[in-house]
Formats: structure tokens, sequence, C-alpha cells
């Protein structure tokens, strides 16, 4: 099933509730899918990967009568007021330290595995000065005469220069993988905030 009848099929199973949660119940899988085709999947896939379209139109009916009923309701007894009082502090603290906690650790996956990205590419430039400052000296020393330390030397850059050819090879494919996993972190990040997002909205 593609997109388009996946989307067709559920605004239809979806028919009985408001137009305004249909339409944003077809954003947000219409979102989905595109997210999981950005992944790497085929359009089929992707939506096969959502799971059957039965059940998600009766999870949307059952998360969308509770909340149409909640807006129903009376006003809040004094009890329950108090009560709503008393316990957000705790889980409004926790709360904050759960996105303390995780903030800090995307952070520092991001700031180590930068850090090694950088201190490699470091290693490969010097590595590249050592060849050239090598070879040029080297020379330089062969012409006034000083054969053996000048040859030691164009030899010490041709080995700087044949490891940093190596290195660079190696290190590309670390580079590659680093800007990968920040786009696979990244992904992660936005589909956890448009979850939260849409959860918030179910509630409301």
């Amino acid at each position: 099933m593609n997109k388009t009848k996946f989307l067709r099929t559920l605004k239809d199973k979806l028919s009985k509730l408001p137009q305004n949660d249909i339409n944003e119940s077809i954003s947000f899988y219409s979102e989905m899918i595109d997210d999981r085709i950005e992944d790497g999947l085929l359009e089929e896939e992707a939506v096969e990967d959502i799971g059957s379209i039965d059940d998600i139109a009766a999870q949307i009916i059952a998360e969308r009568a509770p909340a149409k009923t909640v807006k129903t309701r009376e006003k809040l007894t004094a009890s329950e007021i108090l009560a709503i009082i008393l316990v957000s502090p705790i889980w409004i603290s926790l709360l904050l330290t759960a996105v303390v906690v995780v903030a800090s650790i995307i952070i520092s996956v991001y700031t180590i595995l930068w850090s090694i990205v950088v201190l490699l590419w470091v290693v490969i430039i010097s590595l590249v000065g050592g060849a050239i400052g090598g070879g040029v000296l080297g020379i330089l020393m062969v012409a006034q005469g000083n054969l053996q330390p000048g040859l030691f030397l164009i030899f010490a850059g041709f080995i700087c220069e044949g490891l940093a050819i190596l290195l660079c090879l190696a290190f590309n494919k670390v580079t590659l993988s680093a800007v990968f996993l920040t786009k696979k972190i990244s992904l992660l990040i936005k589909k956890i905030f448009t979850l939260k997002k849409k959860k918030a909205e179910v509630q409301q």
C-alpha cells in the first residue's frame, strides 16, 4: 500500500471524528511516513513499518474519545485540586531532571564523537606537515653535502606521507560514520518531540 492509499483509507476509517481531529491525524502519519522514507525505506515499506491501519484507526478513535470526555467534565473538586497542587512539584522536578539528563547525554555524545574526529584529522595534518618539512629540509641538507642526514629526512618524509594517505582513507570512513550517526540522532530527537507534541494535542 502506498502513502496516498494509506492516508485515504485512514481518513475514511476516522470519518466519525471531528474534521479537525482527522486533519491532525492525517498530517501526523503523513509526516511519520516521510520520516521513514528519509531513513531509506521505500514508500510501501514505510507504510508497512507503521503497522496495521485498522489498529491505528482504533487507537486514534480510542485516544480522541477520552480527550473529548475530559473537556466536558465539570469543575475539579477541592480534593482533586489539592492533590494536583501537592503532587505537581514532584513530577515537574522529575520531568526537568529527565530532560537535563537526556540533554547532557546527547551533548556528551556529540562532543566526544566530534572531538575524536577533529583529533584524527589533526594527526593527518601533522603527518602531512612532517612529510613536507622533512622532504624540503632533507633536500637542502643533501645540497649542502650532508648526505646521510638529508637522505634520512627525505625517507622520514616519505614515511609520513604514506601514513597520512593511509590514515586519511581510514579517517574518512570514521568521519562519514560520525555524520551518519549525527543525522540518525537528529531524526530520533525530531521524532521524540513530534510524538510528544501529538500526545499533548490529544490530551487537550
